[in-house]
């Protein structure tokens, strides 16, 4: 035997594998040993630890161990080529997919994060910049019961697939300023999307001062909720100068009961130069 070669558990552990996946390789015929003993233990050589890399970098890109062994076993120059550059856009999309995962994930750690310090009903006057949402047509209560917006999301989610829509952890309800008074009926179902947004409707909140505020409650709650977010505002000499968005706060993980819901509520609001201190 040639002092070169390798035993079994040496190249696996070269190759950051276990024995038993050399085993299956040899099994299916995709890596077999290149000398088995007398003793019928196997041995590889140093630099079959190239194919098996090769091996692993295509299995890592789902390509079937089938597909690998016939690629292998009908080498042909331009049909590899062809079939390598299917590998490389594969990866590329696979790459774009999960920087977007990665970037829901940082806004998901971001929302929890800040719903664990939030005070329920605490007003906050803060300045945003302009934010643009895409939007679905609908006429549900943004605090609706499960039931009643199980239809809604339905729709607004299937809609969102067909157009290649990737969305954002959070969804939201704008009320339109004339509808705050009418169980606060929403005009449309929204969602910060991270691409594909130039595919749908879309609805842009304005730069400027808002009122920030989280409830927690069912409908009536949030009912009451509103109306002493407007008399506090007045007190503060500001009043509603926009549509209300609401972005519900993962109701379903934070609350058990059925209708409770926790929603953020961002308000456009102006200085009344009336009340002006």
């Amino acid at each position: 035997m040639n002092t070169k070669k390798l035993t079994c558990g040496t190249f696996a552990k070269l190759c950051n594998t276990t024995k038993e996946t050399l085993f299956h390789y040899d099994k299916i015929g995709l890596l077999k040993p290149e000398f088995i003993g007398k003793n019928n233990y196997r041995y590889y050589a140093p630099e079959q630890f190239f194919l098996f890399n090769f091996i692993e970098t295509l299995t890592d890109s789902d390509t079937p161990l089938k597909e690998i062994k016939s690629q292998i076993k009908n080498f042909n120059a331009d049909s590899f080529i062809g079939f390598l550059r299917q590998k490389q856009e594969y990866l590329k999309q696979k790459r774009l997919k999960l920087a977007l995962k990665e970037e829901l994930i940082n806004d998901l750690l971001n929302e929890i994060e800040d719903i664990k310090t939030s005070n329920y009903e605490t007003v906050r006057l803060i300045n945003k910049p302009s934010e643009t949402f895409i939007a679905f047509k609908t006429d549900v209560s943004a605090v609706a019961s499960y039931d009643d917006l199980s239809e809604h999301l339905s729709r607004f989610f299937t809609d969102c697939c067909n157009k290649n829509i990737f969305l954002q952890s959070t969804f939201g309800f704008i009320i339109e300023k004339k509808n705050f008074d009418k169980e606060l009926k929403a005009s449309y179902i929204c969602a910060k999307a991270l691409k594909g947004s130039k595919q749908a409707q879309r609805y842009t909140l304005p730069k400027g001062t808002y009122a920030s505020v989280t409830i927690l409650g069912d409908k009536k709650a949030h009912l009451n909720g509103i109306k002493r977010l407007e008399q506090h505002l007045k007190e503060l000499g500001y009043f509603f100068a926009g549509d209300l968005i609401a972005l519900d706060r993962f109701s379903l993980l934070y609350h058990k009961e059925k209708n409770e819901f926790a929603v953020k509520y961002l308000i456009y609001v102006k200085k009344d130069k009336n009340n002006a201190d």
